[in-house]
C-alpha cells in the first residue's frame, strides 16, 4: 500500500507538473505571439522608412538635376547678357558717331550755304 501511495503521490506531482508546464507553455506562446506581432510592426515601420528614404533620395536626385539645369541656364543667360551688353554698347557708339557725323554735315552745309549767300549778295 505504501508503494501505491508513493505512486499516487508521484502521479499527482506529475499531473501538477504537467499542468504547470501547460500553463508555462501557454504563457510562452502568448509572449511569443506578442513578440511576433511587435516584430511585424517593427518590420513594417522599417520597410516604410526604407521606402520613404528611397523616395526622398529620388526626389533629392531630381532636385539636384533640376538645380544643375537652372545653373546652366543662368550661366547661359549671364553670357547672353554680357554679349548683349557689348552689342548695345557698340550700337550706342554707332548712333553717337552717326549723330556727330550728321551734326557735322548739317553744320558744314549750313556754313557753305551762308558763304554762297554772302558771295551772291
Amino acid at each position: 500500500e505504501s508503494i501505491l501511495v508513493a505512486l499516487n503521490s508521484r502521479v499527482k506531482n506529475l499531473e501538477k507538473n504537467g499542468t504547470m508546464m501547460n500553463m508555462l507553455l501557454r504563457q510562452l506562446n502568448q509572449t511569443v505571439n506578442i513578440h511576433s506581432t511587435d516584430m511585424e510592426r517593427i518590420l513594417e515601420a522599417v520597410i516604410k522608412a526604407k521606402e520613404s528614404f528611397t523616395e526622398s533620395s529620388r526626389e533629392m536626385t531630381s532636385v539636384k538635376h533640376k538645380f544643375k539645369g537652372v545653373q546652366e541656364k543662368e550661366a547661359r543667360y549671364e553670357k547672353f547678357m554680357e554679349e548683349t551688353s557689348q552689342n548695345i554698347k557698340v550700337v550706342i557708339l554707332a548712333f553717337i558717331l552717326l549723330a556727330v557725323f550728321i551734326l557735322h554735315t548739317v553744320c558744314t552745309m549750313d556754313a557753305k550755304v551762308k558763304v554762297r549767300e554772302n558771295r551772291l549778295t
